[in-house]
């Protein structure tokens, strides 16, 4: 038989497992949101959840910027301190990006996803919408400034999030209501104990990555941040809160959904946990944007929450608290080739946001609790932040280097370091160090040093990549105490 979708799954009604739900419309021409069914769901985590007390109250410079469109009265509004309003999280799309913002609180004439999401909103019982590209003065440069350093607070103090998943653009309308959900067939089958029906539905997380919503840079802190995200795509639709996860194909509540789709663990308790920060770098540099210099505005509110939750400080994306594990950072690519990433200017290059690709952490540093490590397997470097004339960012490292050995990149041979990733094409061996950045753990009692591989470019020294190397052969070579800035 052959394999037609490979994120294609069947719920069959059983004793012991999720009931399928008899979805209305499925055989009609016209599939809907049943809002009912989606006011239910967000009826029951108001009343009986708390994943509204933690919302922080309204920052009066937050609110002084704040505006949201009055459904009802189709007008753009300040509204109460207290209202309920619904977010959009969806994909602009290259025509809405390219076209020139229509003058701010014109309602006139809007793209096809932001009228249908005012019609939800209504459908929903609820009054008020916030969206980027109406709500923000895009022709300010210090107001659109202000709302994004307030991303964290708009996302996360909505009622609910409306995300467009399958949405490809401001143009393309909400699946539901202006255009028909393509609602999968649900077969009966006589069995001697009765019928049963198989309810057919797409998987929200393996088959999501084909969403262009969740390709986006953008939407990454849009889904983290939200306390309730109604996900809408072509077939289906999808609730989840911080507690539970509901769909349109079943009964239940989370039975058969992964974590993934749960509310983000950077926000689930005060503590700071570096392997947390450490799952969401791959995920989020995977992601396209569409300025590159949006880097790290498209995850300002997240790590701002963050920083207010935890009290950890991020210079450039990179945590300070444990700064010399957060800089060994590599490109993902396959294990036999070594991994080249392409710089992004105008930022520093010791971050993984100066640099155009998607980017992991080694597999024994993100699975370690590296808060408690042993005291001689712990990081060896010294690594303060420090700005030249309050602008340009740089690390001062103070650690142990060496040259780069005589038979270059070679992964070759006893004694080489293995170099993990190396981001320019050619540098000559006197321009090349290897600095000690972390010591840890491998098998038998051997460990391994990661080095930060840092080059002289015009007589700055700058990251070019990252290195490994068993700490015996590392020590054998004889590395001298340094202290090296970077830019």
């Amino acid at each position: 038989m052959a394999l037609i979708d490979p994120h294609l799954y069947i719920y069959l009604s059983r004793k012991g497992f999720a009931e399928p739900r008899e979805k209305s419309g499925v055989n009609t021409a016209v599939g809907t949101l049943e809002t009912e069914l989606i006011k239910s769901w967000v009826d029951k985590c108001s009343k009986k959840h708390d994943c509204a007390d933690v919302q922080s109250s309204m920052r009066e410079e937050v609110y002084a910027g704040f505006y949201v469109i009055d459904a009802k009265r189709r007008v753009l509004v300040k509204p109460p301190v207290d209202a309920a309003y619904v977010a959009l999280s969806y994909v602009w799309g290259k025509r809405a990006a390219e076209t020139n913002p229509q003058p701010f609180g014109n309602l006139d004439d809007l793209p096809q996803t932001v009228e249908d999401a005012l019609q939800l909103t209504l459908a929903l019982g609820l009054q008020y919408v916030w969206t980027d590209a109406q709500c923000i003065n895009q022709a300010d440069e210090e107001h659109k400034q202000a709302q994004i350093e307030n991303m964290d607070w708009i996302y996360e103090n909505a009622f609910l999030t409306i995300g467009a998943a399958t949405t490809a653009s401001a143009y393309a309308g909400i699946p539901g209501v202006s255009k028909p959900l393509l609602n999968m067939q649900q077969p009966l089958v006589k069995v001697p104990e009765g019928t049963i029906r198989a309810t057919f539905y797409r998987d929200p997380v393996t088959g999501a990555s084909t969403w262009p919503w969740r390709t986006r840079g953008w939407t990454f802190q849009e889904e983290a941040l939200s306390q309730r995200l109604l996900l809408i795509t072509d077939h289906n639709y999808f609730f989840r809160c911080r507690e539970d996860v509901y769909t349109d194909v079943t009964h239940a509540a989370k039975t058969h959904f992964p974590d993934k789709l749960r509310y983000s663990d950077l926000f689930s308790d005060q503590s700071w946990k570096f392997s947390h920060y450490a799952d969401i770098v791959p995920q989020y540099t995977c992601r396209r944007l569409s300025y590159d210099q949006d880097i790290l505005n498209a995850l300002h509110g997240m790590f701002t929450r963050v920083s207010l939750r935890t009290k950890v400080e991020f210079w450039s994306a990179i945590p300070v608290r444990n700064m010399a594990f957060a800089l060994c950072w590599a490109k993902v690519s396959d294990e036999d080739s070594l991994g080249r990433l392409e710089r992004r200017e105008g930022f520093p290059s010791w971050s993984w946001c100066g640099w155009k690709g998607q980017v992991t952490y080694a597999k024994t540093l993100r699975d370690h609790r590296i808060e408690e490590w042993e005291p001689e397997l712990g990081p060896e470097a010294e690594v303060t932040p420090f700005k030249d004339k309050g602008i340009r960012e740089f690390i001062a490292i103070r650690s142990t280097w060496t040259a780069l050995p005589t038979n270059n990149c070679s992964n070759d041979g006893p004694g080489n370091p293995k170099f993990i990733s190396f981001d320019v094409n050619r540098l000559e061996n006197d321009n090349i160090r290897l600095v000690q950045l972390v010591r840890h753990a491998l098998k038998e009692k051997e460990s391994e040093a990661v080095l930060l591989v840092v080059g002289s470019v015009e007589d700055r020294w700058q990251r070019i990549g990252i290195a490994a190397e068993t700490f015996s052969s590392w020590i054998s070579r004889c590395p001298e105490p340094c202290e090296i800035v970077v830019e």
